[in-house]
């Protein structure tokens, strides 16, 4: 920024600052000898005038000095350069007093000093200035590419560029939630949070701008496909400078570009404790060791664990709220049942944290009972009967809570798998295909506690035919669904995880 300073500054024009600040921004000259200038003014000219219209103490077209000055300060004036030695052999003392009182710079230009030298010693400074604006704006690019490498990048490319414009910076989330800010206790401005909301409902990727006052205010979407998920905020001062604004959309490439790098980091971090679970649930703890071992990350399998099974419509957030979890290992799965996570045996803080991460994000929870490592895959079979009882009214239920485990839990995973073999024998005499829709149509119907119609409509058959399927599993079987006690069998041989047909 060149000021009425820097001007001064220049010893070839020789001159003297009579009234006002000096610190003022000076954007241009404009030299003028009518009454009233103000139209032809946009704002931080130094105004030259001989004062040709100036007769004694009276300010041009006769009228008071005060109220002229005042009219160049509603302008955005920042001086007013008075040549003597034309018409005046001083600067009108009426003029000085009302600079003063107003805050507009005057400033006296001797005889030597053409106005056009005035002119060009501007344009040269700003020149300069635009130039080492330039060369920062380049250093910053340079020292914003080296933030952003590395892990924790997001934080140092906020610190740097809300030091280049003089101001601040916030990195916020679709919801407008401050992720990281810059200095760290500012506060995110409302209107920016407003913005941000209104700019992901409607699925926009502009930028907003608001400059009022002393500040601008950029919010600037992260990303360049899709519906953006981050936003930068950058707040600074009112003038600022158009390399300010390139430091800022230079930002908004880099911490795209960390967002993808921290993306693709995640997943493949999934990738790998997703492998790991699915190999302690089959029975492989040794080769789920290793891949925690190979990870690095720091993760490894608890000596006793619980396997958690979690189902809902926003895992992504749930497994992301677990990851600051210490002890739990969380992946999604393509197999049935679920999200799969693994957490000490301990029913203190670390259980309870997962639990309330699960529950937080709208997930039904099923609790396995506690095991040794190498005894996962039972405490992952009774999660998945735990999470079958799990519902609205009572979202988390774990397998080992006597008041609710019921027969299954009394008869321990092994006495249920023979159970169910025992139970479901006649089955597999039938062909494969056939008795797993006796098995899902008798399934279905108990789940929907003996209703015809919603039991179609979940197998997405005619109300007949599933008359006919129930019928004829009734015949196979040598058990009446109208029984209780038949239909409490049924229901835990089915829910099993057993025999033809078997779920998950």
């Amino acid at each position: 920024m060149v000021t009425v300073a820097d001007l001064l500054a220049v010893d070839a024009l020789a001159l003297r600052a009579l009234a006002g600040p000096t610190h003022t921004a000076l954007r241009w000259v404009a030299t003028s000898e009518l009454d009233d200038p103000t139209p032809f003014l946009e704002g931080g000219e130094l105004l030259l005038t001989t004062g040709l219209r100036v007769a004694g103490d009276r300010a041009p077209g006769g009228g008071a000095w005060p109220d002229w000055v005042a009219g160049l300060a509603r302008a955005g004036v920042a001086a007013v350069g008075f040549g003597v030695g034309l018409g005046h052999r001083e600067v009108p003392a009426g003029l000085v007093g009302a600079g003063a009182a107003a805050g507009v710079g005057v400033l006296e230009v001797p005889p030597p000093t053409p106005f056009i030298a005035i002119s060009r010693a501007v344009a040269d400074l700003l020149q300069r200035g635009e130039r080492a604006a330039d060369a920062a704006a380049l250093q910053t690019v340079r020292d914003l590419t080296r933030e952003a490498g590395g892990a924790a990048a997001a934080p140092r490319v906020l610190r740097r560029l809300a030091a280049a414009v003089g101001g601040a910076a916030w990195l916020l989330d679709a919801a407008g939630t401050t992720r990281h800010a810059a200095p760290a206790a500012a506060a995110v401005p409302p209107e920016a949070v407003a913005a941000v909301r209104r700019l992901r409902t409607r699925g926009e990727r502009t930028a907003g701008t608001d400059t009022s006052g002393e500040r601008t205010l950029l919010v600037l979407p992260v990303g360049v496909a899709g519906r953006p998920q981050e936003f930068l905020v950058v707040s600074g001062p009112a003038d600022l400078p158009r390399a300010a604004r390139g430091t800022a959309g230079t930002a908004v490439a880099l911490l795209g570009l960390v967002a993808d790098r921290e993306r693709a980091e995640r997943e493949r971090d999934r990738r790998l404790l997703g492998c790991a679970v699915d190999l302690l649930c089959t029975g492989d703890t040794a080769a789920a060791r290793q891949v925690l071992l190979a990870d690095g990350a720091g993760a490894s399998v608890p000596d006793r664990l619980r396997v958690l099974r979690a189902d809902g419509d926003d895992l992504d957030a749930a497994l992301d709220a677990l990851a600051a979890v210490p002890g739990a290992l969380a992946a999604p799965t393509g197999r049935p049942g679920g999200a799969l996570v693994v957490v000490c045996a301990d029913a203190g803080a670390p259980l309870r944290r997962v639990e309330e991460a699960l529950t937080r994000h709208g997930c039904r929870v099923g609790t396995g009972r506690p095991v040794p490592a190498e005894e996962a895959a039972d405490s992952d079979a009774s999660a998945r009967a735990a999470l079958r009882r799990a519902g609205a009214a009572d979202p988390v239920v774990r397998a080992d809570d006597a008041h609710r485990a019921g027969l299954a839990a009394a008869l321990g995973p092994d006495g249920v798998r023979t159970y169910a073999r025992d139970v479901l024998a006649p089955l597999a005499a039938l062909p494969p295909a056939e008795a797993a829709r006796l098995a899902a149509a008798g399934r279905a119907f108990l789940e929907h506690h003996g209703r015809r119609q919603p039991t179609a409509d979940a197998l997405g058959v005619h109300r007949n035919t599933v008359r006919q399927r129930l019928a004829r599993l009734e015949q196979v079987l040598g058990r009446s669904l109208d029984s209780p006690a038949d239909r409490a069998d049924l229901w835990v041989a089915l829910s099993a995880g057993e025999g033809p047909g078997a779920p998950g």
